[in-house]
């Protein structure tokens, strides 16, 4: 795509700007906010950096890239962490007049890329502007490892000082000025995380920077005439701010030896905190057959009413199916047009369902979507989307793409002959945290539909949307063995479930917490499923693997998992029982689903489900009871 990179001039933008062309991506301009004032050293701003907001034409200039500036008129009168609509005044709007300006201009550009790494302020205000002027948003160094990534910029050959100091442990008038990719910096910022939580790559408005030089640079930038310049009067040592104020600069030809010479560094000291995947190793393991699902002895059943359950949330389940052929639309000849018909009427049961408790969809966290043809997706999720748009527009809340929609799985499953969806749904009233990253990242994938990552209930619960193995950088299906999309899948679970203060646990080893609560793995294909899990990793957490007839892009595998948070998970294994229809019944419903012939089956298999678990050869993570 081509894009316009949002440049402060510090390190992150500019690193992002190299990040977003490694992935294929075309540059075409390059935007900047400043002080209104631009005499001013500096403006405290939420949102934007002004830090030597001066020497930003010349980073432009040594990018050799058209600048397009604005200059910023409004403050930060909405503060919320999540920016959703128009305020008018916000310095957003004065980002959203900027990049209109750029669209104006340069009417080809279809992307913007900024520098966040861990601002989910910063970048929900990015995404915000990005989907109100139909642009893409590129957030390449999200959610990366600090220390690593302050480590790799260095190592690319990324020049950068500090320009700006707020921190306890950095002296204006000893650190304006630092190089920031010296080990001997990167030693000291370790030594700050580890005294006062410091971060190292300024996340928390530690310190700001200027890059002078960088391998995309086609000249380097000099500056002729800079000051330190402090803003208070706090003692020495007491986390003073100053700025280093740019008043002159210019360009100058690279130089082949233009470095310093470095100190030896020990590698194993600046790896940051130890990471590792929670999915590392493929073994290989006998190929097993997967074990059917017994339907024989199901025999119709009257199905009750719709209505919403009770327990630690709201849940309301709807089936479509011919047994509510009486409420349902008529059979279609156009099977897509009877997808979108019952889509629409199950959503609308749904919400009469739950006003019958004072709640509206705008209440739901996650949905599980099952399509007999995925080849109608398109149309199913328009239709979708307009009855959760009609639900938002009838409160308060603001449209859906902006609020926190629900988390979701889509699969195919071999519903029975007119039923051509079906869905179920989970909600709660209240209490609830949705995690949205709708920019494209290493981190990983954006979702497909209107629907975000993760929701957390409560601060305890985390409910995963189905992760399958495309690429993030790029959104492309991932090719390779079911073993290894698998693992794909599970980095990519494990990922979101990090960001939430969760994780995936899936190795014996994995005594700390282990938070997994449920795991849905659906595979598309047959022969070699339980080998295939275990080689991807799953040794210790129970897993449901579902066989489907086909995923969304053509993906092998779907991984759903709903976990414990961090503060949550000693007191979940403390419990003596689990309500297990509050927390694992969903995701068992889609084996009645996808294992079932006929809506008599449907029927009798989701009632078993809800009644309590199978018998289980393994021990399960946690010790389900049966409700009475």
């Amino acid at each position: 795509m081509k894009f316009v990179q949002l440049l402060s001039g510090g390190k992150d933008s500019v690193f992002s700007l190299i990040q977003a062309e490694k992935h294929g991506h075309e540059l075409v301009c390059v935007a900047n906010l400043h002080p209104l004032d631009e005499g001013a050293d500096e403006l405290d701003s939420f949102c934007f950096q002004s830090a030597a907001h001066g020497a930003v034409a010349g980073v432009a200039a040594c990018l050799d890239t058209p600048l397009v500036r604005r200059p910023i008129t409004g403050g930060a009168t909405k503060q919320g962490l999540v920016y959703a609509g128009a305020a008018a005044g916000d310095e957003v709007e004065d980002l959203y007049e900027l990049l209109k300006d750029v669209k104006a201009r340069f009417p080809a550009v279809e992307a913007v890329s900024s520098g966040a790494i861990y601002s989910t302020y910063q970048r929900t205000r990015v995404e915000d502007v990005c989907a109100r002027l139909g642009l893409r948003s590129m957030s390449y160094l999200w959610r990366r490892d600090q220390r690593k990534l302050l480590k790799d910029m260095g190592e690319s050959k990324l020049r950068a000082v500090v320009v700006k100091t707020a921190s306890m442990g950095l002296e204006p008038g000893d650190h304006l000025g630092l190089r920031l990719d010296l080990a001997s910096t990167r030693r000291l910022f370790r030594g700050l995380h580890e005294s006062f939580g410091f971060h190292e790559c300024g996340e928390g408005g530690e310190y700001e920077s200027l890059v002078l030089d960088s391998p995309r640079f086609a000249k380097r930038l000099v500056l002729e005439d800079a000051t330190a310049v402090r803003l208070d009067d706090m003692p020495k040592g007491c986390g003073s701010v100053g700025v280093l104020s740019v008043k002159a600069w210019n360009v100058a030809e690279k130089e082949e030896d233009d470095e310093e010479e470095d100190e030896e560094e020990d590698d194993t000291d600046d790896a940051g905190e130890e990471e590792r995947s929670d999915v590392e190793d493929i073994t290989e393991h006998p190929q097993l057959p997967p074990p059917p699902l017994d339907t024989a002895g199901y025999v119709p059943a009257a199905r009750p009413p719709l209505r919403a359950s009770g327990g630690h949330g709201t849940r309301g389940v709807t089936c479509v199916d011919a047994a509510r052929a009486a409420t349902s639309p008529a059979p279609s000849a156009d099977a897509k047009a009877a997808a979108v018909a019952q889509i629409t009427a199950a959503l609308r049961d749904v919400a009469k369902a739950l006003a019958s408790r004072d709640l509206t969809l705008r209440a739901v966290f996650f949905v599980h979507l099952y399509l007999k043809d995925l080849a109608h997706f398109g149309a199913v999720n328009e239709a979708y989307v307009a009855e959760f748009q009609r639900s938002f527009a009838e409160g308060d809340s603001p449209a859906l793409h902006g609020a926190r929609p629900p988390s979701r799985s889509c699969v195919a499953a071999p519903l029975p002959p007119g039923v051509e969806v079906l869905v179920d749904v989970e909600c709660a009233p209240e209490g609830r945290e949705a995690l949205y990253v709708r920019s494209l990242s290493e981190w990983a994938p954006v979702c497909i539909g209107p629907y975000c990552q993760a929701n957390t209930l409560r601060g305890a619960l985390v409910f995963a949307a189905g992760q399958i193995h495309l690429d993030p950088p790029t959104m492309t299906l991932e090719a390779g063995s079911l073993a290894k999309n698998l693992r794909t899948s599970f980095a990519h679970a494990a990922s979101v479930l990090d960001a939430c203060h969760a994780r995936l646990g899936l190795y014996e080893s994995d005594d700390e917490w282990d938070a997994t609560v449920s795991l849905v793995v659906y595979v598309v294909g047959h022969g070699s499923i339980n080998a295939s899990c275990e080689a991807a990793g799953v040794t210790k957490t129970d897993a449901l693997v579902v066989e489907v007839p086909a995923l969304p892009m053509g993906a092998k595998c779907e991984v759903e998992v709903v976990a414990a948070t961090r503060r949550f998970a000693p007191f979940l294994r403390r419990w003596k029982a689990v309500s297990w229809t509050a927390t694992v019944a969903p995701r068992c419903l889609c084996a009645a689903v996808a294992w079932a012939e006929s809506a008599a089956s449907v029927d009798a298999a989701v009632r078993e489900v809800l009644a309590g678990p199978r018998s289980s050869p393994r021990s399960p993570a946690v010790p389900w009871t049966r409700r009475p």
